[in-house]
């Protein structure tokens, strides 16, 4: 048999056993909408049924927490903190996002119910933007500095 039938045959193969790409219409949509506020974005959720997200009120971005048809709004108690963005929630509803003050945009990780500033500590950095958090709170996201855009990996200190 020549090689390139024996690749088809086997390309065919491997192709009839790949499931199908999801289908809409195989999924129960529920629009999300902050009572009230003309936007409302959710970004993520986690195994226990949480979504966080941003909405606008009033002029402002807030973040929220949406669980068991409840919206809890979570912004950041910092001082000229104008918009609060909720990027990411692990299993144990630990939370990270950022804010903005004036000219800045920082990170911060919400838990326990309280927010803690979180901030990569390079020389020269003028953005924090955490996206995502794992169970481990193990948190990606991305930074800017003088040089342009850059990802980052931070991982808590207990864990190395």
């Amino acid at each position: 048999m020549p090689c390139y039938l024996l690749l088809v045959l086997l390309s065919v193969s491997f192709l009839s056993g790949v499931p199908s790409a999801a289908q809409a219409d195989s999924y129960t949509f529920t629009t999300i909408n902050f009572p009230g506020s003309p936007d409302t974005r959710a970004f993520k959720i986690n195994n226990e049924g949480q979504l966080v997200g941003w909405y606008n009120s009033g002029g402002f971005q807030h973040g929220f927490l949406y669980e068991a048809d409840n919206f809890t709004t979570l912004d950041v108690p910092f001082a000229n903190a104008y918009y609060t963005d909720i990027a990411g929630i692990n299993n144990t509803g630990q939370m990270v996002g950022a804010y903005g003050t004036g000219g800045s945009t920082h990170g911060f990780l919400y838990g326990k119910n309280s927010f803690k500033k979180f901030d990569v500590p390079f020389p020269g950095v003028t953005a924090t933007v955490p996206l995502g958090i794992n169970d481990n709170g193990w948190i990606v996201g991305s930074y800017n500095d003088s040089t342009g855009e850059h990802g980052f990996l931070a991982i808590p200190k207990k864990d190395k």
